[in-house]
């Protein structure tokens, strides 16, 4: 018997069909769209589905004619809104909490009282996967849009789940756990008796009788940086046939799992990889992440300070206004760049180039010019001293200060220009050049 391979994210994957008109973009994507859908008379018509792990989603169908709106579950068939059955059927404005999520409906008579013009909102992010309907009262068109924002633990998060029959002593090979993701828990479940096993190349992780884990009870195994726990080949509560193995760290190589029925039976299998990402850290009340994560944001993981961060991995940052901050434990080739960041992922910027500095004039700075970098690691050459004398050149690409009480006097309009340290505390009975110089007093 072959087992399909089609768990998303943690094992090697099938790729799946593009759903119907909506346009979801990656994993991390945010965004909106729009288009048109015919809807005949008496009919319900698949708009499209709705993924797992879009949050805050928002849909817009307007219509002349009399059009509403459904949400399926899409693997229980649940209506959530549809008239007359669904979670939501009424005709007014309702809210419901599905699966912990939160539904809102505009109603079946619409907004303003068109019975064409209707929404969905679902407040925080999907865990089921979902399927739109629009039913029609009378035919016409209707416009749908739409719109939706990346969870913050896009690229980090996951989970699964699926079935498998097999045969006496059959061994099936469930899949690859790839590298690099963080904090693996798979669940085994059956009536028959059927055990795990687990690989790292030829090398037995778990199983009976060869495997490093191979006892009848919960047992422990530090292997290449990662912590693996195992069930036992007893199961859990008696049940042979319900066991886990929990992988704590990041995955440091690929991991091969398999399962080997002692006897005949169905097998169901959970995953769920990213264990302990986007957690609350940082404070007293908080504490630290789980292995594999570190506290971001917050006020540094300073327990003391009651200012929480969130739990992610050395690559994950927030936005390019954090980047800096949220990459600064992260490797980047040794080229002159800047930390950027894309869809929660931090991005060594290699676009953004230096300017070729040579050092200015060593009479310019007699104490001897100093060189530092910037955000982006370019070298920039400044001088110790308090700032430059009156009569001194300054501003320009060195970016030289002026003493207190003296401002720079530029002239001149193209980038990088110097000028002279003026004092404009007096009237020196000279016209103002810039800003700068009637700020500081001289009519």
């Amino acid at each position: 018997m072959r087992l399909k391979l089609f768990i998303i994210g943690i094992f090697a994957t099938i790729s799946s069909a593009a759903f119907a008109n909506f346009d979801w973009g990656s994993d991390c994507s945010t965004g909106q769209g729009q288009f048109e859908q015919k809807i005949a008379e008496r009919d319900a018509v698949v708009i499209g589905e709705i993924p797992v792990n879009k949050a805050n989603v928002v849909i817009d169908l307007t219509s002349a004619e009399d059009v509403d709106i459904q949400l399926f579950d899409k693997a229980t068939g649940k209506a959530i809104v549809a008239w007359p059955k669904g979670l939501i059927s009424s005709a007014d404005a309702r809210k419901t909490t599905y699966r912990g999520v939160t539904y809102e409906y505009s109603g079946y008579n619409g907004v303003d009282g068109n019975s064409g013009n209707e929404f969905i909102r679902i407040n925080g992010v999907t865990n089921r996967a979902l399927v739109m309907k629009a039913f029609g009262y009378t035919a016409g068109d209707a416009i749908v849009e739409y719109a939706f924002e990346a969870t913050n633990t896009c690229n980090e998060k996951g989970s699964g789940s699926f079935t498998q029959g097999m045969s006496r002593h059959e061994i099936v090979e469930i899949g690859k756990i790839v590298r690099g993701k963080v904090n693996v828990d798979i669940f085994l479940s059956s009536e028959s008796d059927l055990d795990i096993e687990l690989f790292a190349g030829d090398k037995a992780l778990v199983g009976w009788p060869n495997g490093e884990l191979s006892g009848p009870n919960k047992q422990t195994l530090e292997y290449e940086d990662m912590t693996i726990e195992w069930s036992g080949y007893e199961g859990q509560n008696g049940n042979y046939g319900d066991e886990y193995i929990k992988i704590r760290g990041k995955i440091t190589e690929e991991l091969t799992m398999k399962a080997f029925a002692f006897e005949a039976g169905q097998a169901m299998v959970t995953y769920e990889f990213g264990v302990g990402a986007g957690d609350l850290c940082g404070t007293r009340g908080t504490g630290s992440c789980l292995d594999g994560w570190l506290c971001k944001e917050g006020e540094n993981g300073d327990l003391s300070v009651d200012k929480p961060g969130q739990c992610h991995g050395e690559l994950w940052c927030e936005s390019d206004l954090t980047a800096k901050k949220d990459c600064a434990n992260a490797i980047h080739i040794a080229v002159p760049g800047k930390w950027t960041c894309k869809e929660f992922t931090c991005v060594w910027d290699t676009q953004l180039s230096c300017p070729n500095l040579v050092p200015p004039h060593p009479s310019l700075c007699p104490a001897g010019w100093q060189t530092t970098t910037d955000d982006r690691g370019c070298m920039k050459f400044f001088c110790p001293k308090d700032g430059a004398a009156e009569g001194e050149m300054c501003g320009g690409f060195a970016g030289i200060q002026c003493q207190k009480g003296l401002s720079c006097h530029i002239t001149e309009s193209f980038p990088d220009a110097s000028g002279t340290c003026r004092d404009y505390s007096v009237n020196q009975g000279d016209e103002c050049k810039t800003d700068t110089d009637c700020e500081e007093g001289l009519l």
